[in-house]
């Protein structure tokens, strides 16, 4: 679902710190384990291509654990109170992650594109609550909002992190997105390490020896190649 913002926003802010290469990759793997996400969805979604509903659900339904593309979920029951959605979302992710008193998480509460922002401020109240949380824990409430929504989906999803001191500093990280903005404007640092991006990366680039990359398997470069360009293709075609 939406854990994947997380990540992103880790890595991104190590980036920006200037840490390694190694150590980006090593926090994002670190976010990506520290992080678990359920949905709900209350209506089905669509392909903007052919405008019909991927699954069907009655008005009186709800639908928990479903996929990000529409894939099905663990159970199917009658409709709910937001509170009770919420801790229905929540039991699980707590019970995997493993939660305990005293331990601190992030959340995140993202509708899925035709889920109201007032909607989503109630399940994130709910969230924050700690209804569901260990009662010692101390939630750092990220925010709500259609962060990777779908197509005029009618649902929500809810993530945490469990965050350490790492995790911390790189979400209070400064950062200006249309999906976030943590702190004021960001500034060019006078002292912030530049990758030169000259002709040389080119040449390096053209240099690699393709002979002996991987090349086994179903989908060889080849057909892979094939694969993308007919998706370019699709792509020009279907831009209106």
């Amino acid at each position: 679902m939406a854990g994947d913002f997380f990540v992103f926003k880790c890595a991104g802010a190590a980036a920006d710190l200037g840490d390694s290469l190694e150590r980006v990759e090593a926090l994002a793997r670190h976010a990506n384990e520290s992080c678990r996400s359920m949905g709900v969805a209350l209506g089905a979604c669509s392909l903007p291509q052919t405008g019909m509903p991927n699954f069907e659900i009655g008005p009186d339904d709800m639908e928990i654990g479903m996929g990000i593309h529409g894939e099905p979920g663990i159970r199917r029951g009658p409709l709910a109170s937001a509170d009770t959605v919420t801790d229905l979302l929540l039991d699980p992710v707590v019970a995997d992650l493993g939660l305990a008193a005293g331990d601190r998480v992030a959340v995140l509460v993202n509708g899925l594109g035709a889920t109201t922002q007032l909607e989503l401020f109630v399940i994130c109240s709910a969230a924050c609550a700690g209804r569901s949380t260990p009662s010692a824990s101390r939630s750092m409430p990220v925010g709500s909002g259609n962060t990777p929504p779908r197509w005029r989906w009618h649902g929500a999803s809810v993530t945490l992190l469990r965050v350490d001191d790492d995790l911390t500093r790189l979400l209070d990280h400064p950062c200006y997105t249309p999906a976030l903005r943590v702190g004021s404007a960001l500034e060019p640092r006078s002292n912030a390490r530049r990758t030169p991006r000259q002709a040389r990366a080119v040449v390096q680039a053209a240099a690699i020896n393709r002979a002996g990359l991987k090349a086994g398997g179903a989908v060889t470069p080849a057909v892979f190649l094939a694969m993308m360009r007919a998706v370019a293709a699709a792509i020009r075609a279907d831009k209106d």
